[in-house]
């Protein structure tokens, strides 16, 4: 497999585990044990490839380190939410992004 079809189908696995994310979260308090136990892993995995996703995927899309202004942002979810309150062409990408694929699912997620 080619190292662009594998950071597409890392993608899609990423944006399929955000969908689960915005699913339970919402409702983690009132979840019984069950559901939490088999969600566990799935948080995990998606908190994984967020933090790893913004140290690579996002450093290349927005050409910024996740160290901005003397914060880290350990999630792309954090650093789109940063961009999208700035101006330019990274506002654009984060807007898009957000207004697109996550806040639909998260209401006001970034």
């Amino acid at each position: 497999m080619t190292l662009l079809a594998t950071i597409g189908l890392l993608t899609y696995v990423f944006y399929l585990l955000f969908l689960v994310y915005a699913a339970a979260s919402p409702k983690w308090s009132k979840l019984p044990i069950w559901p939490k136990i088999l969600l566990l892993p799935a948080g995990v995995i998606f908190y994984v490839i967020d933090v790893v996703f913004n140290f690579t995927v996002g450093s290349i899309l927005f050409l910024q380190l996740p160290y901005i202004n003397g914060h880290w942002y350990q999630t792309l979810s954090m650093r789109m939410a940063y961009n999208k309150t700035q101006t330019g062409w990274r506002s654009k990408i984060a807007s898009f992004v957000c207004s697109n694929l996550l806040d639909p699912f998260a209401q006001g997620h970034c």
